[in-house]
C-alpha cells in the first residue's frame, strides 16, 4: 500500500473513532473541538477530542491497527454499559470495519480513487450517526476490538534496546484475547431475554484491490424498557 493511501486510511480511522466517541456520548460533547478538522474536504467540521491523552491514544491505536493490516479481519468499536445501565461491560452497540475483502497482493491504487471512496464513507457514516437515538450521559464506555488471523502476540518478547523496539513490544503485548461479546439482555417474566439487534449498512471503501465494508449494529429497546442507555427512555424511567 502506498504511503499516501496509508495516510488517508489513518485519517479515516481517526475520524471514525472520534465520530463514534462523540455521537454515542462516550465523552461529554464539550470535551470535543469542532474547529480543527475538516476531513476529506467535506463541507463540515469533525468533532475531535480536546483531551491530549485521548488524542495520543487514538493516534497510536490507528498506527497499531495499520501495522497489523495484513493479519486483520475486522476492527470494531463496542459501546458497552458503564454500570448504570445494566451490567457493566454488556454490549449495546458495535461499529465495524470489515477488512476481509482487502487484497494485499493486488495491483496499483490511485490516490484520488482512495480519497474519494474514503470521503464517501465518512460522509455516510456521519449522516447515519446523526440519526441514531441519543445516548444518556455517563451510561456507556468503549472497547476497541480486533479480529485477526495468523497473528501471535506476546510470544516473541526479548530485551528492548531502542525506542522502536519498545514501540514494537508495546504493540505486541497491548491486546488481550477475549471471548465473543454478549449482547445486553432485558428482564422478563421468563428471565433474561436478548434484545433484538438491528444492523445498519454504511457506505464501504473500495479502491482497486483494497476494500473495507462497514456497518453498525445496535439493540432495539422497547418503549417500556427501563434498563437501557438511551436518553429519552432513560428520562422516562426516572419519572
Amino acid at each position: 500500500m502506498a504511503l499516501s493511501i496509508e495516510q488517508w486510511l489513518l485519517l479515516y480511522l481517526k475520524c471514525f473513532i472520534n465520530a463514534v466517541l462523540y455521537y454515542r456520548n462516550v465523552y461529554p460533547p464539550e470535551s470535543f473541538s469542532w474547529n480543527k478538522y475538516q476531513a476529506f474536504n467535506l463541507p463540515r467540521h469533525m468533532p475531535i477530542t480536546r483531551h491530549q491523552g485521548l488524542q495520543d491514544y487514538i493516534e497510536e491505536l490507528c498506527l497499531d491497527i495499520t501495522s497489523k493490516l495484513v493479519h486483520l479481519r475486522s476492527f470494531s468499536l463496542h459501546i458497552v454499559g458503564a454500570g448504570v445501565a445494566g451490567a457493566a461491560g454488556q454490549l449495546w452497540e458495535r461499529y465495524i470495519l470489515d477488512f476481509a475483502e482487502w487484497n494485499h497482493g493486488g495491483g496499483e491504487v490511485h490516490e484520488s480513487e482512495a480519497f474519494d471512496s474514503l470521503r464517501a464513507c465518512l460522509n455516510d457514516l456521519l449522516c447515519k450517526l446523526e440519526q441514531l437515538p441519543a445516548v444518556a450521559p455517563g451510561r456507556v464506555a468503549i472497547e476497541p476490538i480486533v479480529e485477526t488471523f495468523q497473528l501471535e502476540l506476546g510470544r516473541a518478547v526479548g530485551r528492548v534496546k531502542t525506542d522502536s523496539e519498545k514501540l514494537a513490544l508495546d504493540r505486541n503485548v497491548n491486546w488481550v484475547r477475549c471471548a465473543e461479546a454478549q449482547w445486553t439482555q432485558r428482564r422478563s417474566g421468563q428471565g433474561p431475554m436478548a434484545h433484538r439487534v438491528q444492523m445498519t449498512p454504511v457506505a464501504g471503501f473500495h479502491a482497486g484491490p483494497l476494500a473495507i465494508n462497514q456497518h453498525f449494529e445496535r439493540t432495539i429497546v422497547g418503549p417500556t424498557t427501563e434498563d437501557n442507555i438511551y436518553a429519552e427512555r432513560a428520562t422516562r424511567a426516572r419519572r
